[in-house]
């Protein structure tokens, strides 16, 4: 059989001169299928994927690596005998060159400095990729180069969108995936200045929605009674109570931890008609508290005592 395999490859590549299958013919075919209108569904999906896997594959193991250098206008000499490099120089010069990175949610090609491997994209101007292609990480992050999420890049996100007179519908993803990454990032950026800016979403005490910035007056709504009791007549964050919650590192990150309604509240016990002294002397508890208290701690330690025992027997 072995033998058989390699008179078949001579054939085929020696005598009839037919090439293995290099990423410069891959490359081709990705640039075919961007080029030219595709059905929607998951045949051109599965088709693009499988042409990813190939690339990934041949990273650092393309055999005619020295032959396509072409792609590239320059390399540095000093790096010209690792193929690795060569591969990843060759591979993001054909992307960069042409979108050719699928996505299938509104079928479309991008660059790769248009992708974003997240699972989720709050930035606007970024696609997220990472659920379409979970296991070509290697690929997009490592060899073309597409960005990872990062603190800084949702704080410059916000920034830029804040001025532009956002709705809270856009503002609260971004918070939220800034709130995801301040945990992992112990070297976090000074929230002063962002915070200055309107990216606090707010419900009004008539119901009317907006963003504001720290500067302006409002509670966080992190206890249940108490929203109750001062819905509709505070400004609180418009996040409900289990968002609350989940949103703590953003709320001390921002140096707004303090404006919780359980630490602001203070709760008052009164008596509604007159107030009248304990005249008669056998009443009066508090002169016999100590007394009591003896009384009923030992007795207390006997009943727990006899539980025990009881629970043994």
């Amino acid at each position: 059989m072995d033998a058989d395999i390699n008179d078949l490859r001579r054939l085929f590549q020696d005598t009839l001169g037919i090439r293995n299958i290099s990423h410069e013919h891959i490359i081709a075919e990705l640039q075919h299928l961007a080029a030219n209108e595709q059905p929607e569904g998951a045949d051109i999906l599965e088709k693009v994927r499988n042409l990813y896997h190939l690339l990934q594959n041949m990273h650092e193991t393309d055999p005619n690596i020295a032959s396509q250098i072409r792609y590239v206008d320059s390399l540095p000499t000093i790096h010209s005998s690792n193929p690795s490099f060569l591969t990843t120089l060759l591979y993001r010069s054909a992307f960069a060159a042409s979108p050719l990175i699928y996505t299938p949610s509104s079928p479309s090609w991008h660059l790769p400095t248009n992708c974003l491997w997240s699972t989720t994209s709050p930035i606007p101007s970024k696609t997220p990729i990472d659920t379409i292609y979970p296991t070509l990480a290697h690929l997009f992050t490592t060899v073309l180069n597409v960005p990872v999420i990062t603190l800084s890049m949702v704080c410059t996100s916000l920034r830029d969108i804040a001025g532009k007179s956002p709705t809270p519908e856009i503002i609260k993803p971004l918070l939220e995936t800034l709130n995801s990454l301040l945990p992992a990032s112990p070297d976090s950026p000074n929230a002063g200045p962002l915070v200055q800016l309107p990216i606090f979403p707010v419900v009004n005490w008539d119901g009317t929605r907006e963003l504001v910035s720290s500067t302006t007056k409002f509670f966080i709504p992190d206890r249940e009674d108490l929203i109750a009791a001062f819905g509709g007549r505070v400004r609180c964050l418009d996040f409900s109570l289990a968002e609350a919650c989940r949103m703590r590192p953003f709320l001390e990150w921002a140096g707004v931890q303090g404006r919780g309604m359980a630490k602001l509240a203070k709760e008052m016990s009164r008596v509604d008609g007159e107030v009248r002294p304990v005249r008669d002397k056998r009443r009066e508890v508090g002169r016999k508290g100590y007394a009591l208290l003896r009384y009923v701690a030992p007795r207390t330690r006997l009943m727990c005592g006899l539980g025990r025992g009881n629970d043994a027997d």
